[in-house]
């Protein structure tokens, strides 16, 4: 299976990371959080709690961007957020995309498949650890603001239901480069969740996702200081540049 294409499914459910389009199935064990994901004792949540499916899915619908013939990203962490729970973990392990594949593809990748407690979470944390940008053959290494996406998005889940939330990485949105060649990378994401989703999985782990009910629907950017902000994209007019690892706008 690529490892440029995976997916997420949680106890009613299904987080979808769409980057470039890819699905990977992962199994992952899901654990209660604090308000700090962090320190997490790896509680595992309660049997006796009504619990449904959730899957994260992510995609890229980008642009043509030139030169640039790859953007790799990799996600460590995911958590979602309720009132009831606190943060609670649904990845914790490294996960790589290849957001132009997915973005060519025209299809979704599988980021992670999960039971979780019936709930309504109100945020989701994306930690990204690495971007890299490939450009006239070379690779270099995207700076990003912060490497915590925190985002608000309602994910609802049911019991026995199947829920989905995708997250539709922009990468022409996201991409910046400064006088000197170096490449900021501030996400500009969309999300979209539903509940009582149908949901197929092909012999390659590619996801198809067809009815269900839209819960929510919203989009978030990152700005130069590492804040998420919603309906906000950095201006592609403002000159960049990077002191001492610190971002700048000119």
């Amino acid at each position: 299976m690529d490892n440029n294409t995976k997916a997420l499914i949680i106890g009613g459910i299904v987080a979808v990371l769409l980057v470039g389009g890819l699905w990977v199935l992962s199994n992952t064990e899901l654990f209660s959080g604090t308000e700090n994901p962090s320190q997490n004792n790896g509680t595992i949540l309660q049997n006796n709690k009504e619990k449904g499916t959730l899957v994260l899915s992510i995609t890229d619908a980008a642009v043509d961007m030139g030169t640039i013939s790859a953007v790799s990203m990799t996600i460590d962490k995911v958590y979602v957020h309720s009132k009831a729970q606190g943060w609670v973990t649904v990845l914790k392990a490294p996960q790589s995309f290849s957001l132009l594949t997915l973005k060519s593809s025209g299809r979704a990748a599988l980021l992670a498949k999960i039971d979780i407690a019936a709930d309504t979470y109100d945020q989701a944390w994306l930690h990204i650890s690495n971007v890299t940008i490939t450009e006239a053959g070379k690779v270099k290494e995207a700076l990003l603001p912060s490497n915590d996406f925190k985002m608000e998005g309602s994910i609802k889940v049911e019991n026995n239901t199947n829920s989905i939330a995708k997250f539709d990485i922009l990468a022409d949105q996201s991409i910046h480069k400064t006088s000197k060649g170096e490449f900021v990378f501030a996400p500009v994401i969309k999300f979209e969740s539903r509940i009582n989703a149908t949901i197929s999985f092909d012999s390659n782990n590619f996801v198809t996702i067809s009815d269900g009910n839209l819960v929510s629907s919203t989009t978030a950017g990152m700005n130069v200081d590492g804040q998420v902000k919603t309906n906000f994209q950095l201006d592609p007019k403002k000159e960049l540049e990077i002191k001492n690892g610190v971002i700048e706008i000119k």
